[in-house]
């Protein structure tokens, strides 16, 4: 029998591999997200890159209301069933939350038509027999891609996701840049957005089929796994309805409301780059934390499941340390080279943007654990205080103050949620946060940030923001050995990936166990 530290080993490295081919396809997404978010912003201006944003921004507003928590909901029940090794209703649930989730949508929409038809956004003027239409298009196909993306993390096979995600941004990349030397119009520009997302969900379904995942389209889960999904599901919509009117929602409709078009388009810039960055330092990681805590939870409930969750905030807080850090050292430059000087009053609210949603990146475990573990009133009552919190804010500082306004906004109502998250969370599970670890990963990104911005000051090039980037990551790691920020375990993580990659691998693995017995925590 494999001893019990190896098998423990074992499921790391197999969450890691999961969390390696979510994070690259991350990368490439926001790699040709940001390309492609640069050359329709540089094309358009600022105005009528405003007015295009709304568009996407209401798509996704529906699309969120249409699939309202049934996402996450699929991927726990399902991984839950496969904890407790009851195939046969991991098939059912599937099914069932496909269901569920083509009514929702015929619902939204419907309700869409209705009301654009009577009240059109005054931008659509001239153009709203297009826009109605495609709108309804993107909502639809990009909703029902969720589905089987979230199926295939239930069984904790990322392919059908990534593969999907892959095609749509490789031809949207191809279609921008038909765009750009053929057309260069808005609505031109929104027709390949909804047509991209049909593409995707149509390689979602096929690659699901095509990797063995058994859905039982006409048999229904037992009637005690319905109730249970139908209250969770319920409580997940009542959940998504409050987060429409949150997360940057209302500060989204205060800025269109009251100030002008190129206001609303740095503050999209901001919420562009901040998605961006979060998707490609904590998407891997986000990805892999909801079905792996389920699992956990239908093997051994709670207690298995906060042994993931002090995990999960560790590194989650690592990962928050480097987008903070990333962006006092980089925006700014980045900003300038690559949408010009048009968009410079972007650069204070990308910046303070990405520094409040990083250091409070690490919530995404709770919010997991309170999932996983069928907590969903708590995260009722998380979600009503910090709406709260949030809605006083914004309704009081948005209309007169603007972007700066938005800025602190955002800042209150991510400290009230992290305050309202952490009471919340220590109410059901006994847990002790790894302090001394978080406090030296804290030092270590101070340090090599202020290192990092000396040497972008010093070389006084365009592409300086770049190499000191580079060099934030480079001091960063160096600085978080040294202060030993990391424990055995971690070590001996990174030396047994190294070592299945073979070759130089083996002595990376060498090496790596070496520095671990010197600096482990």
């Amino acid at each position: 029998m494999q001893p019990a530290h190896s098998r423990g080993l074992s499921g790391r490295v197999a969450l890691l591999r999961n969390a390696a081919l979510s994070s690259g396809v991350q990368y490439a997404e926001s790699a040709i997200g940001l390309l492609v978010s640069v050359v329709i912003a540089r094309t358009l201006g600022p105005s009528s890159y405003g007015h295009y944003a709304f568009a996407v921004w209401l798509c996704g507003w529906m699309l969120t209301a249409s699939n309202h928590g049934l996402t996450m909901s699929a991927i726990r029940f399902i991984a839950e069933a496969r904890g407790a090794e009851r195939l046969d209703d991991a098939g059912r649930l599937s099914a069932m939350f496909l269901r569920w989730q083509r009514f929702s949508s015929l619902l939204i929409l419907g309700g869409f038509v209705v009301v654009a038809s009577v009240w059109p956004p005054d931008e659509w003027e001239g153009q709203l027999s297009w826009m109605v239409p495609l709108s309804v298009v993107a909502v639809w196909a990009r909703a029902r891609f969720w589905i089987p993306a979230s199926t295939g993390k239930g069984y904790e096979q990322f392919a059908p996701e990534s593969l999907a995600i892959l095609g749509m941004i490789t031809a949207n990349l191809l279609a921008t840049g038909l765009w750009w030397a053929l057309d260069r119009t808005a609505l031109t520009m929104f027709a390949i957005y909804a047509g991209s997302g049909v593409l995707c969900c149509l390689l979602a379904q096929r690659l699901l089929r095509s990797s063995g995942i058994v859905i039982v389209p006409r048999e229904l889960p037992p009637p005690g796994e319905r109730r249970r999904a139908r209250r969770t599901v319920l409580a997940a919509g009542v959940l998504a309805a409050l987060g429409l009117l949150g997360g940057r929602s209302l500060e989204t409709v205060l800025l269109k409301a009251y100030w002008p078009p190129e206001v609303f388009a740095y503050f999209v810039i901001a919420g562009t780059l901040t998605k961006g960055a979060v998707d490609v330092l904590s998407g891997g990681l986000a990805s892999i934390l909801l079905p792996a805590m389920s699992r956990a939870f239908g093997r051994s409930g709670t207690t298995a499941a906060g042994e993931v969750l002090v995990e999960a905030i560790r590194f989650y807080w690592c990962i928050g340390l480097l987008m903070s850090a990333m962006a006092v050292v980089t925006v700014p430059g980045a900003i300038s080279l690559f949408y010009g000087t048009r968009y410079e009053p972007a650069i204070p609210v990308v910046t303070w943007t990405l520094i409040i949603v990083g250091l409070g990146v690490f919530t995404g475990a709770f919010a997991a654990f309170q999932t996983a573990a069928d907590h969903q009133g708590d995260r009722l009552w998380c979600t009503v205080g910090t709406l709260v919190v949030g809605a006083v804010a914004a309704l009081a500082l948005v209309p007169t103050w603007g972007l700066n306004g938005a800025i602190v906004s955002g800042a209150i109502t991510r400290v009230a949620g992290i305050v309202i998250q952490t009471v919340m969370v220590r109410r059901r599970v006994r847990f002790r946060i790894k302090q001394k670890p978080m406090w030296r990963l804290l030092l270590a990104a101070a340090l090599a940030c202020a290192l990092a911005v000396w040497m972008e000051h010093q070389l006084a090039s365009r592409f300086a923001f770049a190499i000191a980037g580079v060099f934030f990551c480079a001091a960063f790691l160096i600085l978080s050995i040294v202060l030993r920020a990391w424990y055995e375990s971690d070590y001996a993580l990174a030396a047994e990936v190294a070592k299945r990659c073979g070759g130089v691998g083996l002595r990376v693995a060498s090496v790596t166990r070496r520095i671990g017995s010197r600096f482990a925590l």
